[in-house]
């Protein structure tokens, strides 16, 4: 599809989301029907009448914006990897435990849901990308061994990273999706405590090395902080050392690395050439979406004003 109509049509769409002055009202709502009612201002969700019927219609018309617009199909599977990945553990783990995936499947990536449904409920991986019908026949032996819940998404996990360093062309993404990657593997170590135990989990493709991820679970927290201190990792690390010896969840490590990608990605709004107006409002319509999911569980939690607001991601603004 020519570059020039799918930038056009996404500047155009850009300028249609919520900005960060409605979501923070939002935050801020007294009740759960307030917030919504300042969601349905920026008709996100069309005709929806709860959070999770306008999370799950957004969800979908942004996977339909990809599927219709994206430039190439490389583009396209890097976008909606997370979609059809997701689908294909969810359809594994409900299939082989006798339960009803309808209520974790997302909308529908490249592949469909019906095509997912069919090969898997067979067994049937042999049309699937290389990747995922790996990740699909681990798991069935993982299955069969008796494994856990956890071991299986760590197969998903890994097999969706090797699928996008094979499909994402795309510079910009390229050296997102190694920042990604690196930062999930210091959230593996951090969380395992156990270099024995994290290595069965790492991500392949990353920049930080063996030896360097082992310190993560064997470092004092002053070695470690001074270890990445020279590096473009040194804020992330020391949000995770603290969260780590606090006992705290990583709510403010988690949001740095969604920011990064959509920093990353505005700095260069103004490079109109090439897919980056496409990449850049599907990364912002991500963040919206994502927001609208914070908010929301976060007021029908209970949580604090101030704690949603941490937990929010960056995103458009106008």
């Amino acid at each position: 599809m020519d570059t020039m109509f799918v930038s056009a049509v996404a500047s155009a769409r850009t300028a249609r989301l919520a900005d960060g002055e409605k979501l923070r009202r939002m935050a801020d709502a007294a009740t759960a029907s307030e917030a919504f009612r300042i969601l349905q201002e920026t008709g996100f969700g069309i005709d929806a009448k709860t959070f999770d019927a306008a999370i799950r219609n957004e969800d979908a018309a942004l996977a339909a914006f990809v599927r219709d617009y994206a430039p190439n199909r490389n583009l396209a599977a890097a976008l909606l990897a997370e979609y059809d990945f997701h689908n294909a553990e969810a359809l594994i783990k409900a299939t082989r435990l006798n339960l009803s995936a309808d209520a974790l499947l997302r909308p529908a990536g490249l592949f469909e849901l019906s095509y997912l449904k069919e090969r898997i409920g067979k067994s049937e991986y042999a049309d699937f990308p290389k990747e995922l019908r790996a990740a699909c026949e681990a798991a069935d032996a993982a299955f069969v061994a008796g494994t856990d819940g956890m071991t299986v998404g760590s197969i998903f996990a890994r097999a969706k990273t090797a699928y996008l360093f094979r499909v994402t062309e795309n510079s910009v993404l390229k050296r997102l999706l190694i920042y990604r990657t690196d930062a999930t593997n210091l959230e593996i170590c951090y969380r395992a405590k156990n270099f024995a135990l994290a290595e069965k989990m790492l991500l392949s493709g990353g920049k930080i090395g063996a030896s360097a991820l082992r310190k993560v679970c064997e470092a004092t927290d002053d070695a470690l902080i001074a270890e990445f201190r020279m590096s473009e990792y040194a804020p992330l690390v020391v949000a995770m050392t603290e969260a780590s010896a606090t006992g705290s969840p990583f709510v403010v490590a988690e949001r740095m690395i969604a920011e990064r990608e959509v920093s990353e990605l505005r700095r260069r709004r103004f490079e109109l050439r090439g897919a980056l107006p496409f990449v850049l409002y599907a990364a912002y319509k991500r963040a919206e979406i994502d927001n609208v999911r914070i908010v929301a569980a976060g007021i029908e939690n209970g949580l604090d004003r101030a704690e949603i607001r941490e937990r929010m991601r960056a995103c458009y603004e106008s």
